[in-house]
């Protein structure tokens, strides 16, 4: 759907909020670091450098690149609602 590669993003989808400060909103794990490798079926990843393929997320670059089936959040500071899970 949705493939948003901005330091700051907003998607009107019930999906996608990426902001400049990130809310994650999962009921698992909300993690803060400078890279990540998530499995997102339940972590939010909230990384300074980003790269998803969100069916696991990776989380390695700077700019976003998101499969946009559930959320993908590859932004500098993320807000996840991740209830509809693509970032």
């Amino acid at each position: 759907m949705m493939n948003y590669e901005n330091e700051n993003n907003t998607s009107d989808m019930k999906m996608m909020n990426e902001n400049e400060n990130n809310v994650s909103d999962m009921r698992m794990m909300n993690y803060e670091n400078e890279n990540n490798v998530s499995d997102m079926r339940m972590m939010n990843y909230e990384n300074e450098n980003n790269a998803s393929d969100m069916r696991m997320m990776n989380y390695e670059n700077e700019n976003n690149a998101s499969d946009m089936r559930m959320m993908n959040y590859e932004n500098e500071n993320n807000v996840s609602d991740m209830r509809m899970m693509k970032l």
